[in-house]
């Protein structure tokens, strides 16, 4: 995984929260949780567009002389 995804959502938090969320019966996320991984998500998402774009214009030929 590329280092700045590793920045956006470390893997640690994804993890514990996530078997967490599974295991713990009456798990919560607080508001305060809700808008960390809101603004952690749209981050991930925005970069995962920049690197498909950026991966998919590698394929393009750009010059055909």
């Amino acid at each position: 995984m590329d280092l700045e995804f590793k920045k956006i959502l470390p893997l640690y938090d994804t993890k514990k929260t996530g078997i967490d969320s599974l295991y713990k019966k009456g798990y919560t996320i607080s508001k305060s949780e809700l808008e960390y991984v809101t603004i952690r998500v749209n981050k991930l998402k925005e970069q995962t567009e920049k690197a498909c774009k950026e991966r998919i214009n590698s394929f393009v030929i750009k010059d055909f002389e």
